[in-house]
């Protein structure tokens, strides 16, 4: 039977399926955790869009950094995600010149109106659903 050592929290985790886990702030997660992230990662780019506009590669560490790791994803999980976005014409795109040595022109991403209405949209529903869940999760007996 494989284990996980958290030495952190003193816990020890049992591994009783063939199911991949991997850690993320102390916690044990599996693939299902992995499923649940997908489906809020939208809401995340859009809140983050509606802050500062931004490249690629700087939203991927502002989502590392600000969930402390959580949300560390690569490109090309990024990518898919901008481009449904913009087709949505919830974010657009656009060039500018670098400012490094090297001037890469860069491809920066903005929310648009339409981005902004849906964002509030779905914090709304985040919300509730989120309200929703804890309310069954706190349950203690039926």
């Amino acid at each position: 039977m494989d284990f996980f050592v958290d030495f952190f929290h003193n816990k020890v985790y049992y591994i009783l399926s063939n199911t991949k886990y991997i850690v993320i702030r102390g916690v044990l997660m599996n693939e299902v955790s992995k499923q649940l992230k997908k489906g809020v990662i939208e809401i995340l780019v859009l809140k983050i869009l509606s802050l500062e506009n931004l490249y690629g590669y700087q939203i991927i560490q502002l989502l590392d950094e600000k969930s402390e790791g959580t949300f560390k994803m690569k490109e090309g999980t990024l990518y898919p995600i901008l481009y449904r976005l913009e087709d949505s014409k919830l974010i657009e795109s656009y060039w500018e010149a670098g400012t490094e040595k090297r001037g890469v022109p860069r491809k920066y991403y903005r929310i648009t109106e339409a981005g902004r209405q849906q964002l509030l949209d779905m914090q709304q529903e985040w919300y509730v659903m989120a309200d929703s869940i804890n309310l069954i999760l706190r349950m203690e007996g039926v």
